[in-house]
């Protein structure tokens, strides 16, 4: 079951004494535990990501994909820079894909998210919020519904596990912490 934490932010100063954590850390299995650790606690930078995929190449796709989800200054190309050949970076373009192509200020695509995957629920939790902003917004303004289901959601033809959802935000995320949202 996924927790729902508040994230904080990290500052470079604060990432020093996390990195140096890190790399007294001797088992790869403790060391994986340290990251999914962090992915569901802390708001990072590109730069730091890289920091510790060089400081651990042998886990770079779990630390790219537990990571990369939080980043505070997203920005791809960070993430792009001296990797593009590498083998793990190709897996993680294919797990990153959506969250490559997400806008937040026009969330418009069609989204397949396994919400198992670190990236994926959080680009879900994204659009759930982003969802549920809007139908307020236009509900407030008296502007009128326009929605699929007549509940002034943006959301369309929004299915979990093949099940159509007639709301996005009446839909508890956090009950469904795995599966296909899409």
């Amino acid at each position: 079951r996924r927790v729902q934490t508040r994230r904080v932010p990290v500052t470079p100063a604060r990432f020093a004494p996390i990195n140096d954590m890190f790399a007294e850390v001797k088992s790869m299995d403790r060391k994986e535990i340290f990251i999914r650790a962090l992915g569901e606690t802390l708001i990072i930078e590109a730069s730091e990501v890289m920091q510790m995929i060089l400081s651990c190449p042998k886990l770079a796709l779990v630390i790219a994909c537990c990571l990369f989800a939080n980043l505070d200054n997203y920005n791809p190309l960070p993430m792009a820079d001296g990797f593009d050949t590498a083998h793990w970076y190709r897996d993680f373009r294919k797990l990153a894909r959506a969250r490559f192509t997400f806008c937040l200020e026009n969330p418009t695509d069609h989204y397949y998210l396994n919400l198992s995957l670190p990236m994926d629920a959080c680009l879900a939790e994204r659009l759930h919020v982003v969802n549920a902003f809007e139908a307020q917004g236009a509900q407030y303004r008296q502007i009128p519904d326009v929605s699929q289901h007549h509940n002034y959601e943006g959301a369309r033809n929004l299915f979990f596990e093949s099940k159509l959802l007639r709301s996005f935000q009446r839909w508890d995320i956090d009950e469904n912490h795995s599966g296909m949202l899409e």
